[in-house]
């Protein structure tokens, strides 16, 4: 609509779709056509014609009415294009580079072996021998081994193990197999294999352990050792068990414990090289159009005729691929031409294979090997068609991508590339056939959401050589990413890349809080001039890059870091009097940047980096307004669905993680909390009906286990509170409740009226139920803690009354901290709106304002570029086991910062911005505050001064809404020079002790706020 003039309003509007551009026209358009519809709806609005086709292009165009009649030019033509609606549509076939050695690595089939009986699991160790007779002297030898979970091996008597200890069950790799050469200790004759195993006593679990030995002798026969119940196993040992002259017949059989994947037990098999995929393919005529369709259970890069397609980094992206499998459809129309031409992957481990998470677990979403899916559909200008597609007919190889991994790095060896393997002519007669392998049945859906791509570069600010020949790059911005290479050197040259969020007490590079995450990339160059790398499967979260091996002394230029996230759409803009909250806002922005990778993750840089429930639940508001989350969000509550459990429980990680546990108060929430999130903030109701028969199942759940309506469930808490405890199942029934009154609005958008009945009388039984369990009748709630006052406001489950009695305790308690916050993740994020919203808005900048911990300017001022995950982590360098330096929930402050700072908010009974509240909290502490979000129906802008004397205050309210100012009360207000009880376009809707409110329709306005009247 034109946004140009006052109170701009739609009355109604009319859709055109039609398959050719030329027909859109009224009366002409052959698929749809709307009519004149009577309609104040701009956004949202779906198509509602005829059943559409797959791979079909279809026109549209819409005009609009607006309030005096007068009707606008039809927009020029858009378009869209569907996908392959069908599983009928797909002719391809699933295809994987999987060497014969690794297949029969796999068939070889070890299990998982535990102590036999009469073994005393309380002791926590066992040990492991297997006796073997080698006929002659091997050519090499390869041992596969871990146990569960700290693990020494030896062959013949001789340490073979690498990492032999670790910090403790959470942060141990032993779900992967550690792999060693041990030809010079395999000898000719008898030999054994013997290995110690150690878990927490307490861990409910044996010291389990895993192996294979792949024996290549003389001739090239292969032999693979495998565990079994032939190996033996005892909890008591004496003398040196290791070598091959003890006499272990007093020791037990070892016990089958489960088999690769089984009963949480891993399939530890090693990173495996990227694989290379060909296939060369003929068109005879002129393409008019052509269309790449291709997907990946790992991750992908497609190339056609020497070309990259596309620049989506890690497709097709992270789902639960059990679940469903997303897609990438690609216009290669230019990228084709008549006469040989040839098309290619180079196909990595990605998020289906690769180890994820702290426990090192392996293909956690279906069995080995990555494969990919391929159709090419061709359609030549005589209306003729063709279809290639991935079959047993391409060929294969080993890339030059030694192993990739998300949390671990990437390994690029550039003496083996193959130059020219994606254009037609390469000679692969040396490649090898591919597999075709089996479909896993997920579904196949089209890509709905944004990819991740780069967004922007980062230059160092400074290179220093901290020891001879190690070099440190300082990007000056906590960043996620990876780093790009720019080297020349002598052919071998080993240049290995560390990566870095913080530098120790000495300035030194630091990585401990990586935990087991390896963080290395290493390329060997080819020799042949200035050479350039970047990684393919991989990332990282880094301010500083550690740079050894590098031929010579590094320019600045040496590294740029590549800065890449799930590219939503930036929409907002903030600014106020204090650099330092500016510099917050910009930590926030760069957490939600670095954490939204294809999901939102916790952390960016560790063993960890899930789909936390309980991080994307508290920062979503904040996140909204930062990036238009409105596919996102569908996406991501898509995952949400697939991993709710048959009773209907939602994962504490989405997609789901076994190693995670699943319905702790706060985090399931999000199931319920995300998708009303997208409502309010984007008008879409289609989320909630896709989500609705999920949350109803959720709280069906909710409801048969706590039938006294208190959430016992204890889990996590107000995670890393500082120095308050809160209740948890407090938390649990403040949040249930909220969740209750949730689902009641958005039965009412839905029109589902019996069960908004039914979710406003279950929230006024919580209400009861927590009052009766927390709430004394002075206003004391819960613990007295900060947290349990916000929540109780938030989620409105005080009593009229007692509202600012409570709000009153709130605002006492942070005085009593000597204005600190004491609030974790669950209640920082709705301290400072309720603060607010109970008149204490003077309170909500000294906390925002406070710069000693624990605050958040205390982390800018400590040279925080991101937020951090615990108030002070700079101090808790030493403790490695849980300390991000970019993780965003404690950045949901921005939400107030937007909301009521800046003072741009929604209305919750009319969303979406179609009515707009702009009730900015004006503060000479602040001084000034200034926002312009991209709303669906346009930019909203609200930016003030604040002086002692006067306020000013200038607004920009979006064609087709309406808006209410907020005013202080018994203030002069002047606009253009005279009040506004004289401007008949405002009008006036209600009065408050504090406040005054005028409703006005879209147009710029601006406003002096005089002394008291």
């Amino acid at each position: 609509m034109p946004q140009a003039g006052q109170d701009v309003r739609q009355t109604a509007y009319q859709l055109l779709v039609a398959t050719k551009a030329s027909l859109l026209v009224p009366g002409k358009a052959d698929v749809w056509d709307s009519g004149k519809a009577s309609s104040a709806e701009s956004v949202n609005v779906g198509y509602d014609g005829p059943a559409l086709q797959s791979s079909h292009r279809y026109y549209w165009a819409v005009r609009v009415w607006e309030h005096g009649g007068h009707a606008t030019p039809f927009s020029r033509p858009a378009w869209w294009e569907m996908g392959l609606l069908r599983p009928s549509d797909w002719s391809a076939q699933w295809i994987a580079y999987d060497p014969r050695e690794f297949r029969d690595d796999r068939a070889s089939d070890p299990v998982w072996i535990g102590p036999g009986l009469g073994a005393d699991p309380s002791t926590g160790a066992a040990e492991y021998r297997y006796s073997f007779d080698v006929a002659g002297t091997p050519r090499k030898a390869e041992l596969f081994i871990t146990g569960r979970e700290t693990l020494k091996a030896w062959v013949n008597d001789e340490s073979v193990s690498l990492a032999t200890t670790a910090q403790h069950a959470a942060t141990s790799r032993w779900g992967t197999f550690q792999q060693m050469d041990v030809t010079r200790q395999v000898k000719s004759g008898e030999n054994v294999l013997a290995a110690e195993v150690n878990i927490h006593p307490h861990a409910g679990q044996p010291p389990a352990l895993i192996a294979m030995l792949r024996i290549t002798m003389a001739d090239g026969t292969v032999r693979r050792l495998i565990t079994s119940s032939a190996w033996k196993s005892t909890t008591v040992t004496g003398g040196n068990w290791q070598g091959a002259g003890y006499d272990d017949a007093a020791w037990q059989s070892a016990a089958v414990v489960a088999k690769m994947g089984q009963d949480g037990y891993t399939i530890p098999w090693p990173d495996q090289p990227a694989g290379l995929l060909r296939k060369e393919f003929m068109l005879a005529k002129p393409v008019a159009s052509a269309r790449l369709y291709v997907t990946a259970l790992g991750s992908y890069q497609f190339h056609i005729n020497g070309q990259r397609v596309g620049e989506q980094i890690l497709a097709p992206g992270w789902t639960d691929y059990e679940k469903r499998i997303v897609y990438q459809d690609y216009d290669v129309t230019a990228m084709l031409h008549p006469g040989a031409n040839a098309m290619g992957a180079l196909l990595g481990e990605g998020w289906y294979a690769t180890t994820l998470a702290f426990a090192g677990k392996r293909y956690n979403f279906g069995p080995p090997p990555p494969r990919i899916l391929v159709q090419l559909e061709v359609s030549y200008r005589d209306g003729s068609q063709d279809r290639f597609v991935s079959d047993g007919s391409w060929v294969t190889a080993e890339s030059a991508v030694l192993r990739s991994s998300i949390y671990d790095g990437e390994d690029f060896d550039a003496r083996m590339e193959q130059r020219g393997w994606d254009k037609p002519g390469f000679d692969a007669t040396v490649w090898h056939p591919a597999r075709v392998e089996a479909t896993n049945g997920a579904p196949l859906v089209a890509q709905d959401f944004q990819p991740i791509r780069v967004e922007r570069t980062l230059h160092p600010r400074t290179v220093t050589e901290q020891s001879p020949g190690v070099y440190l790059f300082d990007l000056g911005q906590n960043m996620v990413g990876w780093a790009r290479l720019r080297v020349s050197g002598p052919r071998g040259t080993k240049v290995s890349m560390r990566f870095g969020e913080v530098l120790d007490a000495n300035g030194k590079f630091y990585n401990l809080n990586m935990r087991t995450a390896r963080e290395e990339d290493t390329y060997i160059l080819r020799g042949d001039g200035t050479e350039t790398y970047e990684p393919h499967f991989t990332y990282h979260g880094f301010r500083y890059v550690e740079v050894t091996g590098y031929p010579g002394v590094p320019a600045k230029d040496a590294i740029t870091g590549m800065v890449f996230h799930t590219d939503a759409p930036r929409s907002i803009a903030f600014r106020s009097g204090s650099s330092e909250v500016n510099r917050l806002d910009k930590n926030i922005l760069w957490g939600q940047r670095g954490n939204f990778e294809s999901v939102p993750t916790d952390c960016p840089q560790r063993d960890e980096r899930l789909g936390w429930m309980g991080d994307a639940n508290v920062f979503w508001r904040t996140a909204s307004y930062n990036a238009n989350l409105q596919a996102f969000t569908h996406k991501f509550t898509a995952d949400i669905r697939d991993a709710q459990s048959t009773a209907g429980v939602y994962a504490d990680v989405s997609p789901r993680m076994t190693i995670v546990g699943e319905g702790s108060p706060g985090w399931a929430d999000a199931g319920v909390i995300l998708p009303w999130t997208a409502y309010i903030q984007y008008r879409d109701k289609r989320v909630i009906r896709d989500n609705w028969d999920a949350m109803q199942h959720y709280m069906q759940h909710l409801e048969a286990t706590y039938p006294d309506h208190l959430w016992t469930n204890k889990a996590y808490g107000d995670w890393l509170a500082i120095g308050s405890h809160t209740p948890r199942t407090l938390i649990g029934t403040a949040f249930w409740a909220y969740d209750a009154t949730l689902m009641a609005q958005m039965a009412d958008a839905l029109g589902k009226r019996d069960d908004a009945a039914h979710f406003r009388a279950l929230f006024a039984q919580l209400r009861d139920a927590f009052n009766r369990a927390f709430v004394q009748p002075d206003g004391t709630v819960g613990s007295g803690s900060q947290t349990s006052y916000v929540l109780a406001l938030h989620m409105n489950l005080l009593p009229a009354a007692l509202r600012p009695v409570a709000a009153e305790k709130l605002v006492a308690d942070i005085h009593a901290h000597n204005n600190h916050l004491t609030t974790g993740f669950l209640g920082t994020p709705y301290l400072l709106l309720e603060l607010s919203r109970e008149g204490h808005s003077d309170v909500a900048y000294q906390l925002l304002l406070q710069n000693t911990f624990p605050s958040w300017l205390y982390m800018v001022r400590n040279g925080a570029t991101t937020m951090w995950e615990r108030w002070n982590g700079n101090q808790m360098l030493g403790d490695a086991s849980m300390n991000s330096f970019n993780h965003y929930a404690y950045g949901a402050v921005g939400a107030w910062l937007y909301r009521y700072a800046a003072g741009i908010d929604e209305d919750t009974a009319d969303p979406g911005f179609h009515h707009i509240v702009l009730h900015p909290q004006f503060s000479t502490q602040l001084g000034e505050a200034s926002a312009t979000y991209d709303s669906p129906y346009g930019p909203i802008s609200s930016s003030w001064k604040a002086s002692d004397s006067q306020v000013t205050w200038a607004v920009t309210i979006p064609a087709n809404t309406r808006a209410s100012l907020v005013f202080p009360a018994n203030r002069k207000i002047l606009i253009n020079g005279k009040t506004i009880q004289s401007q008949r376009r405002f009008i006036a809707e209600r009065r408050a002790a504090r406040s005054v409110v005028y409703g006005i329709g879209s147009g710029s306005y601006a406003f002096a706020i005089g002394g008291e009247q």
